[in-house]
């Protein structure tokens, strides 16, 4: 692991949905979660069990005080189950996807009409000063590159 790997795991916890352009890098199976389930639910799976094997509980078993009905609603379990009831089923890291993500949302809140500080916004997303302006040099310079085609 490079030193700022550990930093740039950090602060991810503020995205609330798939863009668009991320889809074209988001695994095939969180897709398919995301149809099942709907985005939100999944985004919620994809931050709680990212990376890992998760049993989907048979329906019996599909209850309020079941961790997954803790994380997504037990109505959504519920739909997940009535699908892949009693598997295993994997649920992707997206660790790439939800970065660009998060660096999008630094980018719109920082400009206009929000214009966040660095300073807060690095409290939000429990990154440094300086990992922000980053984010914020890198994601402007490659939209004005983008433009200009």
């Amino acid at each position: 692991r490079g030193a700022g790997a550990h930093q740039e795991e950090q602060g991810t916890s503020e995205v609330t949905q798939i863009a668009p352009s991320t889809l074209t890098v988001t695994p095939v199976s969180l897709l398919e979660i995301v149809e099942i389930i709907g985005e939100a639910a999944a985004l919620a799976l994809v931050k709680q069990y990212g990376g890992q094997r998760i049993r989907i509980p048979a329906l019996v078993n599909a209850t309020e005080d079941h961790p997954l009905a803790a994380c997504i609603g037990l109505d959504t379990l519920r739909q997940l189950v009535g699908l892949d009831g009693g598997r295993w089923m994997y649920v992707p890291k997206c660790q790439r996807s939800l970065l660009e993500a998060r660096d999008r949302e630094i980018v719109t809140l920082y400009s206009p009409p929000s214009n966040v500080s660095v300073n807060a916004l690095a409290a939000r997303y429990n990154l440094s000063y300086r990992r922000i302006e980053q984010i914020l040099a890198t994601t402007v310079m490659d939209d004005k590159q983008e433009s200009l085609f």
